[in-house]
């Protein structure tokens, strides 16, 4: 017998009315990428004439033409495609990922297993660089980027993204405070040094957490619009490049839609594979630990 069986009458209706509830939300976020996937099958004379209707017929068209013809002009003059775009989001992605695990987890593990002067005072900077805005930092962070000559700078911009602070250091720091202390322990009586404790016997603890922030920190960073606009203005990532074509498309005579639609989702499949390849992983180390005490 289910769960749904054992229940009974007002507490199945109850079930069903919240059930119908929530599947018609998921679907009211699911239809704009729907209705933004058939008009990427359609011709302009298709859409002009109505964006609601299906297309005559399913065709790859405007996504190869994407690739070709999907351009913006940047601030310095010059004109970037998909291509490039593409490109740009993964290096941006991988560099901010690379940094954020590794800066994030060597902090928390320092300041969860070793109790040294300050080390509350580092936690309290930590907590209150997550709750200050981004956009409160914005101005004096731009200022100091322009002045050290780091604009349009991809590595001065990961490395802005992926402070060992903030979410990041929350995650690591709890996963750490969890773990048992005693193969570290076993480690320093066998003559290693804080180096191979930290890498070869207390990360390797944490494993599934780092994969974790991995996947969280690479959506994140793939999907960010507004650092990468602020800092890298001529170097521009998916995102950027999509709101940039959009104000671009606005402006224009030719409003040719249905290859912004084409552009907007192949930004998204890239992340929709890995999480539908990770999700598992991602749902079970989130919010596990390690070896506990």
């Amino acid at each position: 017998m289910t769960i749904f069986q054992k229940r009974t009458t007002p507490q199945r209706i109850v079930f069903a009315v919240v059930f119908v509830i929530f599947s018609l939300y998921a679907l009211s976020l699911l239809y704009p990428f729907i209705w933004a996937f058939y008009n990427s099958m359609k011709t302009m004379d298709e859409y002009r004439d109505n964006t609601f209707s299906l297309p005559d017929r399913f065709n790859l068209t405007n996504y190869a033409e994407a690739f070709r013809s999907f351009k913006i002009s940047t601030s310095g003059g010059g004109e970037v495609g998909l291509v490039r775009m593409f490109l740009n989001s993964i290096l941006l992605t991988s560099l901010t990922t690379f940094l954020a695990v590794i800066g994030s987890s060597c902090v928390a593990y320092v300041i969860s297993k070793f109790k040294f002067r300050g080390s509350g005072l580092v936690y309290t900077a930590a907590v209150f660089i997550m709750i200050v805005p981004t956009i409160g930092s914005t101005p004096a962070l731009y200022r100091l980027m322009e002045n050290m000559g780091l604009k349009n700078n991809l590595v001065a911009c990961a490395m802005i993204m992926g402070g060992c602070f903030g979410m990041y250091f929350m995650m690591m720091y709890g996963t750490f405070q969890s773990l048992s202390w005693t193969y570290a322990e076993a480690g320093y009586i066998d003559g290693a040094n804080d180096f191979i404790i930290f890498f070869r016997i207390m990360l390797p603890q944490v494993g599934g957490q780092c994969l974790a922030l991995c996947l969280i920190c690479s959506i994140g960073v793939w999907n960010e619009y507004f650092t990468p606009y602020v800092f890298m203005p001529d170097l521009p990532t998916l995102s950027t490049g999509l709101y940039t074509y959009q104000v671009q498309l606005l402006e224009s005579y030719d409003k040719n839609y249905p290859l912004f639609f084409a552009g907007l989702l192949i930004c998204c499949v890239p992340m929709l594979i890995v999480f539908i390849c990770f999700q598992n992983t991602l749902m079970n180390n989130v919010s596990a630990g390690g070896i506990k005490e």
